[in-house]
């Protein structure tokens, strides 16, 4: 809005409602309401992701300057501006299309402004959103799916068959706890045998348990006073053992833990009673940690990892009540309405399942 000091203002005003807009040029009278339009209608796209009309005034040179900018995922930032110069002696204003040197300049300090706090958004989002990590060569995951790579980056899964699978989530689990016994291993593995009568197999399954180790690089097996140890050094990498190794800090990078967990639940297709010990260890160490940080994340404004954090939660317990509520006000400050109804009408669904009665807070109380 521009005031001429004589009762009178100017403006640009377009229909929003219509996707095909155009800017007209408008006088208004402060005193009686009366208006006038002046010059040529410029075309306004409103149906854009971002329009923006701005209106100056140079007294200088008696110049007004229009500026408008469009954004568009398929045609991109488009700014233009339009010089309007003032007739004194015909009492009226008429637009003079092209661009003049003082438009260019406040257009492009505009473009210039409005693109670096866009590029400042996008980056923060990108640089605090928290991904996946590649898989390393040389490695074992036990989040997400068991996966095994060798020194050379080959998927080597299937050669852990059942007992070295269980052999080696033993082992791991048991890294820096002084190993594990011959007789508790025995105990796991082989429960319906006696330690005398299943020494040979142990020691066969053992054997092929260092070979495949061997396919992987930089692990191997120790045995001491009748106890094994898993022994480890570079380049081998297990991402069980950085998650212990970090959530042993004082002060753990947690942008580290989330990503570690982000593969999913700890041996998600495994349901061997062997196994499940390990996993529910771990998940009793995870669950008030990540909850926790679904709060600190939400506070701070981090909804895309807040949504990380509700989807490790639920993939633990899916009536995970802080995983729902937090998952769905993180959808509705990024913009995703429909989808945080949605995610509310499952969590609703799937209460009902397991408690066998209705979820009692309604969506509008949610969202307050």
């Amino acid at each position: 809005m521009i005031l001429d000091g004589k009762g009178n203002f100017y403006t640009l005003m377009y229909a929003e409602s219509s996707a095909n807009s155009s800017l007209k040029l408008y006088k208004f009278n402060i005193e009686n309401g009366s208006y006038e339009t002046f010059g040529d209608d410029i075309p306004m796209l409103t149906d854009r992701l971002t329009c923006q009309a701005k209106l100056f005034y140079c007294p200088e040179q008696s110049v007004l300057v229009a500026t408008k900018i469009e954004d568009d995922v398929e045609s991109g930032t488009i700014a233009s501006a339009f010089t309007i110069r003032t007739i004194d002696a015909r009492r009226r204003i008429i637009f003079v299309f092209g661009v003049s040197l003082l438009a260019f300049f406040l257009a492009f300090t505009l473009l210039v402004v409005w693109l670096t706090r866009r590029f400042r958004r996008k980056y923060r989002e990108s640089h605090n959103y928290i991904s996946t990590p590649n898989d390393r060569a040389a490695s074992i995951y036990l989040f997400g799916d068991f996966t095994v790579y060798s020194d050379s980056g080959e998927v080597i899964t299937s050669i852990f068959y059942t007992k070295l699978r269980q052999m080696a989530c033993l082992l791991i689990n048991r890294f820096g706890k002084n190993g594990i016994s011959t007789h508790r291993l025995t105990e796991k593995l082989w429960p319906d045998r006696e330690d005398d009568n299943v020494k040979n197999i142990r020691g066969v399954t053992m054997n092929h348990f260092r070979k495949a180790l061997a396919k992987i690089g930089g692990v191997t097996v120790a045995y001491s006073d009748g106890r094994y140890y898993l022994s480890c050094e570079p380049p081998f990498y297990c991402d069980y053992l950085e998650l212990m190794q970090l959530m042993g800090e004082k002060n753990p990078d947690m942008d580290k833990v989330l990503a570690i967990l982000s593969r999913g639940r700890i041996l998600s297709s495994e349901n061997d009673p062997v196994i499940e010990p390990v996993k529910e260890d771990m998940e009793r160490t995870v669950i008030p940690v990540v909850q926790a940080e679904i709060e600190r994340r939400f506070k701070i404004k981090q909804y895309q990892n807040v949504l990380l954090c509700a989807k490790i939660l639920a993939e633990i317990d899916p009536v995970d009540e802080d995983a729902m509520r937090y998952g769905v006000l993180s959808l509705i400050a990024l913009g995703r309405k429909e989808e945080a109804r949605q995610r509310y009408n499952e969590y609703r669904k799937k209460y009902s399942a397991y408690y066998g009665e209705r979820y009692s807070l309604d969506y509008e109380n949610l969202i307050k």
